[in-house]
C-alpha cells in the first residue's frame, strides 16, 4: 500500500495518520511552480497538497454557508435582529 506520512508532514487533521499513493497528473508545471513559491513549499509535492487541503476547506464551508442563502442581511438593521429573505 501507500507510505504513511511523516510527522513533519503532519500539519492538520487532514494529513495526519493519511496514506498517500504515487499517482502520475498532467499538471501544469508553471502553475505548480507559482504555487511553490507562493506557499514557500520546498517541494512541488507539498504544493500540491497544500492547495488541495485549501480547496477541501473552502468547498466544506461552501456546503456550510449553503443554508443561509435565503436569509437576508441588512448592514443597517439593528444588532441582534434576523430578517428571513421571504419577508417574515
Amino acid at each position: 500500500m501507500g507510505k504513511k506520512l511523516d510527522s513533519q508532514f503532519c500539519v492538520d487533521f487532514y494529513t495526519c495518520e493519511r496514506e498517500f499513493m504515487a499517482t502520475n497528473l498532467a499538471l501544469d508545471d508553471l502553475l505548480i511552480e507559482e504555487a511553490r513559491l507562493i506557499g514557500n513549499h520546498k517541494t512541488k509535492r507539498q504544493a500540491v497538497t497544500a492547495a488541495l487541503e485549501e480547496y477541501v476547506r473552502w468547498r466544506r464551508q461552501l456546503r456550510i454557508l449553503e443554508p443561509a442563502e435565503g436569509i437576508a442581511f441588512d448592514a443597517g438593521a439593528e444588532a441582534g435582529t434576523v430578517e428571513r429573505g421571504d419577508g417574515v
